[in-house]
């Protein structure tokens, strides 16, 4: 049917803006600070702990989990650069040991240690402060760098063809430790022109957040076309039923 179609249409003309939009910040990224692979701009580039960050593990084995609670951030709910809350895990904050110091704060960065997903990255947004950290690396960026950066970086090429990949390659499994995080090669670039960018992914993303509402719409709207259109409640406009 025509309207079935044209929804269908819109809704893959939105998966194209969509990959686009994907693009937008490894672009910004590369314009602001060129390709450090070939490091044209002779750019310095020392260790991470040398930058001031600062590198910790996440809780671990996690208490038992429940309906509701503080969000418990694992691996499958970092996904290039965003924190998901799909299948998303919870926890009672009493149950966490202070010790562990677990609880998340905005602007640091949370990186895969293990598994499929090894060396995926996501900064804690304010959205999830206050949450808790699984079995994955956190990584709090100091006074002279910016989360923002820091998960921009952490997802070049650079970084994850270069370095990390280097790194899996030669366990058994892949796996990153805190030592390893902590030697990884960081530009040093002026904290001034970092918050720049950092100002730009932050604008960046509430388009994003909004284009991701309209994209659930979308989806609810088709879905409810097809389920009429199966059922016969989907008719051309003036069409009579019989």
């Amino acid at each position: 049917m025509e309207i079935l179609d044209q929804a269908d249409a819109l809704r893959k003309k939105r998966a194209e803006a969509d990959a686009k939009a994907a693009r937008i910040l490894p672009a910004l990224f590369y314009k602001m600070f060129g390709d450090l692979v070939t490091n044209l701009k002779g750019l310095e580039i020392k260790p991470l702990s040398e930058h001031g960050a600062r590198v910790r593990y996440g809780l671990g084995q996690p208490p038992k989990t429940q309906d509701h609670g503080v969000s418990l951030i694992r691996a499958t709910n970092i996904s290039r650069g965003s924190i998901s809350s799909k299948n998303m895990l919870f926890v009672d904050p009493n149950d966490v040991p202070e010790s562990r110091n677990a609880f998340l704060k905005a602007d640091e960065v949370l990186v895969v240690r293990s598994g499929a997903y090894t060396g995926d990255v996501a900064q804690v947004t304010e959205e999830w402060e206050g949450s808790v950290a699984g079995y994955d690396l956190v990584l709090t960026p100091g006074e002279h760098l910016t989360g923002e950066f820091l998960e921009a970086l952490l997802l070049t090429p650079f970084i994850q063809n270069s370095y990390f990949a280097n790194l899996k390659a030669r366990a058994g499994q892949p796996h990153l430790n805190a030592s390893q995080l902590s030697a990884t090669p960081v530009p040093a670039i002026p904290k001034e022109q970092q918050e720049r960018f950092s100002k730009l992914v932050q604008s960046i993303r509430v388009l994003t957040k909004q284009r991701e509402k309209n994209n659930s719409h979308l989806t609810r709207l088709f879905e409810a076309l097809l389920h009429r259109a199966f059922t016969g409640d989907l008719t051309p406009s003036g069409a009579k039923r019989t």
